[in-house]
Formats: structure tokens, C-alpha cells, sequence
């Protein structure tokens, strides 16, 4: 179902009938936070973020969590409310960036101001990006990890043999 609100008012008053602990939660899910995310961020259990996207999903008659954010996302647009606030692109840091993937991403896109609604626990000094220090080379800790595991389960079957065939010698 592709939602297109044309009137302004109608839009309004659907963003109106979401409560503000509802758009805390939509903020993060259209930035595609899972439901333990979000419930750590606001410290509320993950049912709690549940039933909130539910209501919401009742609300404006979406089908699912995804078209939920959808709509959502479409309304704030259309009542000129920003999720993510202006977006600033940060110098480039010295340091390598924390990043789930081995590539670098650059530039670094940050917002520097939360909405209104967003939840206020989150660092809003985000002008800048500071990366946190990350182990160089973590392919090959890791890597080297596995090995030490891989070698210790070795030692641990082969002395479980020679206890076997020990107690085996004695029968």
C-alpha cells in the first residue's frame, strides 16, 4: 500500500493522534532500530516498544513494522518535522572508524541535533565524529582466536582418548 497524504491537515492531524512516547519509539524504528535497541535506549522492555509500534500501526492503518515507519516517516515529511534533524558532514578523524564492516566509510554523515521528540538520553554534542579506539588488524585476532580454540579442543578430545584407552588397558 503506497501512502501519499496530499492534504496537509489530514497528515497533521494523523502525526497529532501518534502520543510523544509512540514518536520516541518511531524515530528509532525509521532509523531501523531493532526493538532491544530502542528498549535499551529508553530503558523500557522490548514488549513496551512492541505495543507502542503496534498502536501506531493500528493508528494509521499500516500493515506491518516497516510500512508503519513508512507512513510515519511520510508524515513527519509532509508536516515538515524532521527525524534526524540537519545533517552536518564531519571532518575526516585521524583515527579508523568503529564500523561493523572492514571498509571505511567516508565522508561521515552525523546528525548534529535530535527532534524534539527524540529521546534526550543520547549524546547531543554530535557536531563532530570521535571515533573510538579499534584494534588494528582484527582479522587476524580473530583468526588467531580460532586457531587457540581450534587447538584447544585438539588437546581436550586427544587427552579424553588417552584417559579412555588407559582406563581400557586396566579392564
Amino acid at each position: 500500500m503506497s501512502f501519499m497524504l496530499a492534504d496537509h491537515a489530514a497528515a497533521h492531524a494523523r502525526l497529532e493522534s501518534i502520543t510523544d512516547r509512540q514518536r520516541e519509539v518511531l524515530d528509532l524504528v525509521v532509523q531501523h532500530w531493532t526493538s532491544k535497541e530502542i528498549a535499551r535506549e529508553l530503558n523500557i522492555s522490548p514488549n513496551t516498544v512492541d505495543q507502542r509500534i503496534n498502536a501506531v500501526r493500528a493508528k494509521l492503518g499500516a500493515k506491518d513494522r516497516a510500512e508503519t515507519a513508512r507512513i510515519y516517516a511520510e508524515l513527519t515529511r509532509i508536516c515538515g518535522r524532521t527525524i534526524y534533524g540537519p545533517v552536518v558532514i564531519a571532518e575526516r578523524a585521524d583515527t579508523q572508524l568503529v564500523s561493523d564492516r572492514d571498509d571505511a566509510i567516508d565522508p561521515v554523515i552525523t546528525p548534529y541535533y535530535s527532534a524534539p521528540s527524540a529521546p534526550q538520553a543520547r549524546d547531543q554534542s554530535l557536531n563532530r565524529v570521535i571515533p573510538e579506539a579499534r584494534l588494528k588488524d582484527s582479522k587476524l585476532w580473530r583468526m588467531a582466536a580460532i586457531v587457540l580454540i581450534a587447538l584447544g579442543i585438539v588437546v581436550i578430545a586427544t587427552t579424553i582418548l588417552a584417559v579412555m584407552q588407559a582406563l581400557n588397558v586396566m579392564i
